[in-house]
Order: structure tokens, then C-alpha cells, then sequence
């Protein structure tokens, strides 16, 4: 097949030209069909039936309840062995480093020993 190659302002161009062609015929064809169109006039509004107006009933609302609060669970009695750490028991138990620290009155660090 031949290869055709266009620079980029002829190709803009050509692009432009058949942007307007199809502009025009569309307005060609929209003006044409106006002329012949009719407007139709909307009908009156017909009279208005009395219906009656259904009020929904009021229902009972439920109390609110109380928030519920978390219990603290109590100290739990747990003998260190060699290698613990705060973190390891912490991870163990579930529960914050800081939590272990507050309970046993443990230095910031963590510390810990057998």
C-alpha cells in the first residue's frame, strides 16, 4: 500500500476543514426541518381531585441505652523468666508496653529481670 505522509499543519488543517463541512450540514439540515415544524400548545391542566392525605401514625421510640464501658480485667500473676521482654510480653498477653511498665512500676526503658 502507498504510504501517504502529511505535515502536522497541512494535517490540522484538513482536520479543521472537515470539522466546518459537518458543522454546515448539520445546520443545514436542523434549519431546514424548523421550518416545516409546528409548536403544540400544552393542554390545560385538568381539575384537581380532592385525595386524602394519609398522616403516618407516631411510634414508639425505644429508651436509649447506656454506653457500655470496658472492665478493666484484674492483674494477672506472671513469673519472668530468662529472655523476656516487655514488648515479647506484651505481644504475649496482648496488652501496651506502657501498661506493663505502669502496673509493675518499671522504669521507662522496660528493664526487666529474673
Amino acid at each position: 500500500m502507498p504510504e501517504i505522509t502529511l505535515s502536522l499543519p497541512v494535517a490540522l488543517g484538513a482536520l479543521v476543514v472537515i470539522l466546518l463541512i459537518g458543522a454546515l450540514v448539520v445546520y443545514l439540515v436542523l434549519s431546514s426541518g424548523m421550518t416545516n415544524a409546528t409548536l403544540s400548545v400544552p393542554t390545560e391542566a385538568g381539575t384537581p381531585t380532592e385525595t386524602p392525605t394519609i398522616t403516618p401514625t407516631a411510634t414508639d421510640t425505644p429508651p436509649p441505652t447506656d454506653i457500655p464501658t470496658e472492665t478493666p480485667l484484674p492483674p494477672l500473676d506472671y513469673t519472668v523468666r530468662d529472655g523476656d521482654t516487655c514488648g515479647g510480653l506484651a505481644v504475649a498477653f496482648s496488652v501496651s508496653v506502657q501498661s506493663i511498665v505502669i502496673a509493675n512500676q518499671l522504669p521507662a526503658s522496660c528493664i526487666i529481670s529474673v
